[in-house]
């Protein structure tokens, strides 16, 4: 699979070229994965990490694996918790179960996606599985082993979500025209839901905002937003937003 750069990168920005190339190094090793445990996808609750969490669930479901039988999953951090504490890794450690016994002999392992977690210092965050970290909060310490991809040292920090989409964005030259508008509606509500009102000014790509502000209003973003900020939300339905078309009804 051929990568070129995203037009939306620059040396500097979103992220270093050395965090973009390993992200996408790391997503290119999930089209030979020959085993079927599952791609396991842990985002943030709110909008910036359930956008974030929607844009890859499409780009491994859709464009990454070759084998339909391999399930892809959403999985929530526990409330209050930090996803290297000792109950969260044993659930993440049985969702990818490494010892099964058609798995014992094998060296390969299975593979996490992070998002919009924030990030500290900490022993491996699972037992069984190579994972990858995509963030923008602060941090200077993270844990071991993982692949990291932080904006959080280039001004203007991009949210989560637009960092993930210009990620991703090399590997939508395989895919359909849905999927490539669903990314780019994401990865907007993302920032909206970050960011607000912010006002797309260099670096971050005004013409990726202006493409979506053609088909959705600044009154539906903020409706949507809105929605799933809601309390009244439960895992059921930021799981179903994060893995249907990521649309809507506003």
């Amino acid at each position: 699979m051929s990568l070129s750069p995203s037009p939306y990168e620059t040396p500097t920005w979103p992220a270093s070229p050395d965090h973009l190339n390993a992200a996408r190094q790391f997503l290119t090793s999930i089209s030979s994965k020959e085993d079927d445990r599952p791609i396991l996808i842990i985002p943030d609750r709110d909008v910036d990490g359930l956008s974030s969490g929607g844009i890859m669930q499409r780009v491994v479901s859709r464009i990454l694996l070759k084998n339909p039988e391999v399930p892809v999953r959403t999985r929530f951090v526990s409330k209050g918790a930090w996803l290297g504490d000792a109950p969260e890794k044993a659930e993440v450690d049985a969702i990818n179960p490494r010892y099964c016994f058609h798995y014992s002999s094998s060296s390969i392992d299975s593979h996490i996606i992070v998002l919009d977690q924030g990030s500290r210092g900490s022993p491996p965050l699972a037992s069984n599985a190579e994972v990858l970290i995509i963030d923008h909060h602060l941090s200077t310490k993270f844990p071991e082993k993982a692949v990291i991809c932080s904006a959080c040292n280039h001004l203007p920090v991009a949210t989560t979500s637009l960092l993930t989409f210009i990620v991703i964005y090399p590997f939508l030259e395989y895919t359909d025209q849905k999927t490539k508008e669903e990314c780019e509606w994401l990865a907007v509500l993302g920032v909206k839901g970050d960011l607000g009102g912010y006002v797309w000014e260099p670096p971050f790509p005004s013409q990726l905002e202006s493409k979506v502000a053609k088909s959705y209003t600044n009154k539906a973003l903020s409706e949507a937003v809105s929605l799933l900020n809601a309390r009244t939300f439960t895992t059921k339905v930021l799981t179903d937003f994060s893995t249907s078309n990521g649309r809507m009804s506003c």
